[in-house]
């Protein structure tokens, strides 16, 4: 756990990249680039919160065993799921709220970073 005022490193899984490539194409095709600018804006606040500050602030970012979610913040319909590892937070899925989650995070569980 971060000492106070420090920061976890942070390991993006390949497939979060994916999620966050995919979520910045679609909101650029959907609402434009300056919209596109203020989700990616969200994305990288909440990213730089869960290593801040990465247990739950509340039960409602408690997800399924193992994981923890928070939502990107603002009116988006994003939650980043992550875990906890002895030195870093490993983001493993940023997911739409309308996805099963269920379904979407035991094929990207894998706790080992990728070199």
């Amino acid at each position: 756990m971060p000492v106070s005022g420090q920061k976890l490193p942070l390991d993006l899984r390949p497939q979060a990249r994916s999620d966050i490539k995919s979520i910045l194409k679609y909101t650029t095709q959907r609402w434009g680039a300056q919209q596109r600018g203020r989700y990616k804006t969200l994305i990288e606040r909440c990213l730089d919160s869960i290593t801040a500050n990465p247990l739950p602030r509340s039960r409602k970012e408690e997800s399924i065993e193992g994981y923890y979610r928070r939502h990107v913040g603002g009116k988006g319909r994003h939650f980043v799921y992550y875990r906890l590892l002895e030195d870093s937070v490993l983001v493993v899925r940023i997911l739409h709220d309308s996805m099963d989650v269920e379904r979407h995070l035991p094929d990207a569980a894998a706790t080992e970073p990728e070199e």
